[in-house]
Parts: C-alpha cells; sequence; structure tokens
C-alpha cells in the first residue's frame, strides 16, 4: 500500500508539472475536446461552465492520486488474500 501511495503521489505530480508547465499546449487540446463533446451532447454553457471547473491541472493531480490509492489497495487486498498462509484446523 506505501509503494502504491508513494507511486500515485509521484505519477500525480508528474502530470501536475507536466500539464501546468512543460506542455500547457495538450492541456488546451483536452478541453477543446471536452467543449466539443459536450457540444454534442447539448450541454448548455451554464454546465458546461460548471463542468469546466473540474477539469484542471489540479483536479487531475487528485484524481490520479485518489485513483491510485485505491487501485493499489485493491491490488493489496487480492494479493494478500493469494499470500496468505492457512492455519491447520487440528
Amino acid at each position: 500500500m506505501i509503494v502504491s501511495a508513494i507511486s500515485s503521489l509521484l505519477s500525480g505530480l508528474f502530470l501536475l508539472v507536466y500539464l501546468k508547465f512543460i506542455n500547457k499546449a495538450i492541456f488546451e487540446e483536452i478541453l477543446d475536446k471536452a467543449h466539443q463533446e459536450w457540444e454534442k451532447a447539448g450541454m448548455d454553457e451554464k454546465a458546461m461552465a460548471t463542468a469546466e471547473k473540474f477539469i484542471t491541472p489540479e483536479f487531475m493531480f487528485i484524481s490520479a492520486v485518489i485513483g491510485g490509492l485505491i487501485f493499489g489497495a485493491i491490488l493489496s487486498l487480492i494479493v494478500a488474500a493469494i499470500m496468505q498462509k492457512k492455519q491447520p484446523e487440528f
């Protein structure tokens, strides 16, 4: 679990730095594609403005960290269930 926490934190940090400082153009492309999809779905401008608040590099960082922690917890539980030692009954 500790390894998944550290790796999700590092990957989220890399994502944040990449989108905010290194390649700002790709973030603009993400926003443009999102707007196109929203227009196809028939969203109004108010709903688009609200949804756009959730497409920020900071929110993506938080989502990456939380997603990595959840995935790591599930993976840790599966590995623990497989690797557990059975106690003899007698």
